[in-house]
């Protein structure tokens, strides 16, 4: 969109809310117009490595360090099914074991083993199959960097897949 699009826009919001009938001079238009495009999205900029989470008809929970930094991630399903996902609490004491896909040992994901949390198919967040979209954050239930998130797919995906997740900013 060009900037003299986005000033025609602000125009138009601004005539919209009243702005014009205010008697604001053509000057104080031009801010809500520079202001409409200094809010324009962010592109999503990843701050750590991905986080890769393999997808069964099972709920599973993983372990993961969510950067300090991080204001939103970027989830991609790459699985032919639907998933669901969702940050869970854990019960102490947590057990892991290292994540193992198709022969190899996934970095920086472990699996937990003990009692958590599980995804709700009906309230969680939801990934059409073959998908993806950024989101903010939502506070961890469990405080701190360790996040425990739990992973499902709605139906037999009818391969090995993995689930990929980006923490960052921007949307």
């Amino acid at each position: 969109m060009k900037a003299r699009d986005l000033a025609g826009l602000a125009a138009s919001v601004g005539l919209a809310l009243g702005i014009v009938g205010t008697g604001l001079l053509p000057s104080a238009r031009a801010q809500v117009a520079n202001t409409w495009q200094r809010v324009l999205v962010v592109p999503f900029q990843r701050v750590e490595k991905t986080f890769s989470f393999p997808v069964t008809t099972t709920s599973q929970t993983y372990m993961i360090t969510q950067p300090a930094e991080a204001e939103s991630y970027r989830g991609n399903n790459a699985c032919a099914a639907d998933i669901v996902i969702s940050s869970v609490p854990a019960t102490a004491p947590v057990t892991t074991e290292p994540v193992v896909y198709n022969g190899e040992t996934i970095p920086n994901v472990l699996r937990v083993t003990s009692p958590t949390g599980q995804v709700n198919q009906f309230e969680d967040t939801f990934y059409f199959a073959r998908t993806g979209r950024a989101l903010a954050s939502v506070p961890n239930p469990m405080q701190g960097s360790t996040r425990y998130v739990s992973i499902m797919a709605l139906f037999d995906p009818g391969a090995p897949c993995l689930f990929r997740l980006n923490y960052g900013g921007g949307s």
